[in-house]
This record gives structure tokens, sequence and C-alpha cells, in this order.
């Protein structure tokens, strides 16, 4: 039997899109089913772009009030103008899809046996599949929360008015963008998590420096909660642990959004779902052989550098001979918290199980003494690199006034496995914050060049016997 297309893409996620013209624009006839229907731009577009709801809370945090401004009437006026910059940056929207070539199809997908999709009345049948939905906010398992309204991210974007309270159960990474711009916009906020750390998969220095400046903004943070239950009060909700209580007038679900995959009925194609997620091997295939997956769906959080990577490698490995592996390393990973986190690489507990004693650490705190930092009014922050000691880099952790913009330049350096002697030796101008990064890397030639050091000693030994040879 002969297939209507070369490449299936069910769900308008930001992986999902990518891939979609990125398989057109090479030469492929591709599907995009979108799960959700088509959108017409405007709020109904942006509240479902994840890159698009980090920006708008980013924005709210920088966001300082002017004296007169009311903050329901600044609230209302940050929408119309997130709203108005999703419009022109947005990912491919349907109609740009369309003429690029790709085949916009609304409705809900599901799978059927021997490779074919059915949505509504119509059977597709694709060569590959691409399964990339979108994530939804779903509530944890807890008594009383399926009688509870509660908000997600998206639906509290759209409120017209901002709410006196709100607790957060979760601390997923948009979470705490949001619990720290809505604490300085005057919201009572209370952040509840399970975990012992705020932030589990960071090094426990930038988990409490970002604990610490959420703190400062006002947000109550208590870890290592566990609630039992939910109860409706007059006023709002009642969130219960074992020893403790909190009140608000919202409720927000706060953990990493995850896509609906028992919907597409995947155990007709012979897959089968573990712990929520679907697993794939490094070139992003399922357990069959034409099907691959990416995005919030195989797990994790998916932010969009990662979302865009994970669709380049499944386009490649679906579509052309030399498979490529994916490789999460080089890319880098913010927080559009104040001051923001960017993190590239391995923390010093990764790099310490491979390499051991090998793996050393460098530290500095130079954001007081630049120019930049201190005009713009925030010099607070650090910048952390894990390095083998040959030179080698293997990690970065950013804390300070746009990170996520110097973050880049390590990046950047890991992917093209750049040493500590070329970050060193960068041509950087010395009012810019990316002189953080030469600065620091400098530390570790400064060190090969300490007395004792048998570069120091035999440079000191060299210009004993030209002097000595004087003409």
């Amino acid at each position: 039997m002969t297939a209507d297309y070369d490449w299936v893409v069910l769900g308008g996620s930001i992986a999902g899109r990518e891939a979609a013209i990125q398989s057109a624009r090479r030469g492929a006839r591709v599907a995009l089913v979108l799960e959700h229907g088509i959108e017409h731009g405007g709020a109904a577009e942006w509240t479902n772009a994840a890159e698009s709801l980090r920006s708008f809370y980013a924005a709210a945090n920088r966001s300082i009030l002017p004296p007169s401004a009311l903050p329901d009437q600044a609230w209302s006026a940050l929408q119309a103008e997130a709203a108005m910059v999703h419009e022109n940056v947005a990912t491919p929207s349907p109609n740009q899809l369309m003429a690029a070539g790709v085949d916009v199809i609304d409705g809900q997908p599901t799978l059927a046996p021997r490779l074919r999709v059915q949505v509504g009345d119509r059977c597709l049948t694709p060569r590959q599949i691409l399964l990339a939905l979108k994530g939804t906010w779903l509530p944890p398992n807890l008594p009383g929360l399926a009688d509870i309204p509660y908000v997600t991210p998206a639906s509290l974007a759209q409120l017209k008015t901002l709410p006196q309270s709100l607790v957060i159960l979760g601390s997923s990474p948009l979470a705490l963008e949001i619990a720290q711009a809505l604490a300085r916009w005057g919201v009572n906020l209370t952040l509840l998590t399970p975990s012992r750390q705020l932030m589990p998969s960071e090094e426990p220095m930038v988990s409490q420096w970002i604990a610490a400046e959420l703190g400062a903004a006002g947000v109550k943070v208590h870890l290592g909660v566990q609630p039992t239950q939910v109860t409706a009060t007059a006023t709002g909700i009642c969130v219960q642990a074992e020893s403790e209580r909190w009140t608000a007038d919202h409720l927000l679900i706060g953990t990493p959004p995850r896509p609906d995959l028992e919907a597409l009925y995947l155990e007709r194609v012979g897959l089968q779902i573990h712990n929520g997620v679907l697993p794939v091997n490094r070139y992003l295939q399922t357990r069959h052989p034409y099907i691959y997956a990416c995005g919030e769906g195989v797990g994790g959080y998916c932010p969009p550098v990662v979302a865009r990577h994970e669709a380049e490698v499944a386009v490649n490995n679906a579509l052309f001979w030399n498979r490529r592996k994916v490789d999460y390393g080089p890319l880098p990973y913010t927080l559009l918290t104040q001051p923001e986190f960017c993190r590239v690489g391995m923390t010093a507990e990764q790099a310490q199980r491979r390499y051991g004693s090998k793996a050393i650490v460098l530290y500095d705190d130079l954001l007081d003494g630049n120019p930049k930092a201190q005009s713009l009014g925030n010099p607070t922050g650090f910048c952390r690199l894990v390095t083998h000691r040959s030179g080698q880099l293997l990690g970065a952790h950013l804390v300070g006034l746009q990170a996520s913009e110097w973050g880049q330049v390590l990046a950047i350096a890991l992917k093209h496995r750049l040493t500590l002697q070329d970050l060193a030796q960068l041509p950087t101008l010395p009012q810019t914050l990316t002189d953080i990064v030469r600065q620091t890397a400098a530390q570790w030639e400064g060190d090969l060049w300490q007395p004792g050091q048998w570069r120091r000693d035999w440079a000191e030994n060299w210009f004993n016997w030209r002097r000595s040879k004087r003409r």
C-alpha cells in the first residue's frame, strides 16, 4: 500500500510545528494534526504557547509599576502587549505552516494498525509518524481537588484582575517564574513542593540562591510539603498538610505539563506508556521502528530550545539516512527569574561521578565590579564553571542580570569543545556582562602559573637563562 505522506506529525506543540515546517522545507510531504483545533491568533494562540507564557511572566517580573497605575490596569496593559508581541513572533501559525506546504488537519488523532492515523472520518497513511502532542497541566491526585476550581499558567495569564492571594502546587520552572512575578505585583503567594530542594536537578547552591530571591520578593516557599487535602472556603480554597494549612483566593497547578498520550490508543501499534511517558531511544525512536516521539511526552521539562533540538533530530532520523543522536549537553537552560539563571552541561556532582578528582569547579562573583551590572542596578549573581583538569569545559551555572544572554557564549563553547584557555582569550568588551565569562575562565589559566607549578618553574628558569646570556 502506498503512503499518502512521508511524515505525519501528531500534535501542535512547539516541537511538532518545528518538525512539520522543517520537513516541508526539505521537500517531504507532511501533515500536521492539531489535536486542540486550529487557533486563530490573539490570546487563544498566545496562551497555548509555552515560550510566550514564559515571556509574559518574565515581562511581569521586570515591570515596575508607576505610582499612578493600579495593578489591574497595568496587568491588562501587559496582557495586551504580550498578545500583540506573540502575534508577531509566535511559533509557526497554521497559516504559515500551510504556506510552507504542510497539510494542517484539525481533529483528535488516534493510531490504527498497519501504521495509519485516524482523524475523524479521514484515514492518513504515512511512512513515518512523530508524536509531539501539546502538554496540559494535570492536577495531582489529591483528595478534594476534583471538586475545586483551579487555574493553570495559561488561564492565570487570562484573568481580568490579579488575585489577592495564590497557592502554587509544584515547583516547575514556569511555576517559579510565576511565583516571583506575581509576588512582585503584590500578590500574597505561597509555593508548596514535596521536594526537599527547590530545584532538585540543579546545583544546591543555585537552588538556595533562587529560593532566597523568591523569599526576598515575598514568596513563602515551603519545601518537603505533601498536601493531604484541598477544600473550598467562603472566599477561595484551603490546602491542608499534616500539621499546616494555607488559604488563598486561587489554586495554581505548578507541575510540568504532560500530553494525553492515552487518547492516541498506542496499544494498537504495540506501544505502552511507562510512568506517564513514552520510552524512546537516543534517536527519539519508540519501540515501533516507524514511530518517533519528542517533547513533553518523552518526559522531563521541555523548554523551546529542547523542543527545537528534538524536532531537528527526529526529522533527520526519520527522513534521511545519517542518523543523529539527541544531545542535551550543549543546550542552554534558563530560568527567567530576577536575576536570571542559566545552565549548560554537567553539574559538579555529575562531573565528579564521571571524572572523579579530575573535575574541578571555578567560581567567581564578578558582577559587583561589572560596569553594566552596576549601571542597571542589579549587581548580584555569580559565574560557576565545571571543568576537567585538562581545561575542557564540562558545564556552567550562571546567576545574574541577563544570564541567559551571556550564557549563550558558554553554550557555543561547549558545543564546539572550546577549552578554558580559549574562553580566557575571548575578545570581549570590558563593559559587557559577557566579560564575566572571560574573567572566570582566566582563573584556571592563572592557577597554572602560580609559584610551585611546573609552568612557573620552567618560565623562571627560562628567564634566568636569558638574563645570563644578555648581549
